[in-house]
């Protein structure tokens, strides 16, 4: 056999091993991911945590004034991303063993985020006949203390009348308004 011929056989083969050896690893650090986050004890239906051994020591009497800020609809069939962060963060915190009446939060919706709270017939009217994927995890959210505010000017844009919004969702004069508000009555403005 040329030598040639011998090294790129070695080289295939070798090749070959390590995007075996790249795939598993890629597996086995997905189930590692995995089993890392659990679901909550407080919403165990979405917002999953992962226990971490913290450093920093939050008191159990501090009051956690907090803001959301979304702006884009969800993806199709999936609930808001803003609104799987507001339970991982009322799930992390109920795990830490804040009370959970010292979580004040709210979610501020303009665009066509506001999509995202309306009813789901009407949701399914403006989405051919798609199943508006977040009702549940608005009723859940609200259930456990948060508030929903949509931007009344993305509503008058988007042609949303506060009928077409789930029972739940108060309509601000605007975003940049509710946000103002928020923040005179000591809500911070979540960065991400």
């Amino acid at each position: 056999m040329p030598r040639k011929s011998m090294m790129f056989r070695v080289l295939a083969t070798i090749t070959s091993l390590l995007a075996i050896a790249i795939v598993a690893t890629s597996i086995s650090m997905a189930q590692e991911k995995s089993n890392t986050f659990q679901s909550g004890e407080a919403i165990p239906e979405f917002g999953k945590i992962a226990k971490v051994q913290s450093d920093v020591d939050i008191p159990n009497d501090v009051v956690l004034k907090v803001r959301f800020d979304v702006a884009r609809q969800a993806e199709e069939d999936q609930i808001s991303s803003t609104m799987e962060s507001v339970a991982r963060f009322i799930n992390l915190h109920a795990a830490s063993g804040l009370p959970p009446n010292n979580l004040q939060i709210a979610i501020v919706l303009h665009g066509d985020a506001i999509m995202d709270v309306t009813q789901p017939g009407f949701y399914g009217i403006r989405h051919d006949g798609r199943k508006q994927a977040s009702v549940d995890a608005v009723r859940s959210l609200h259930q456990h203390g948060v508030k929903f505010y949509v931007c009344g000017q993305s509503a008058a844009f988007h042609k949303v009348d506060k009928v077409n919004l789930l029972p739940v969702i108060k309509v601000a004069p605007s975003a940049m308004t509710m946000h103002a508000w928020l923040a005179e009555q000591g809500y911070s403005l979540n960065p991400f």
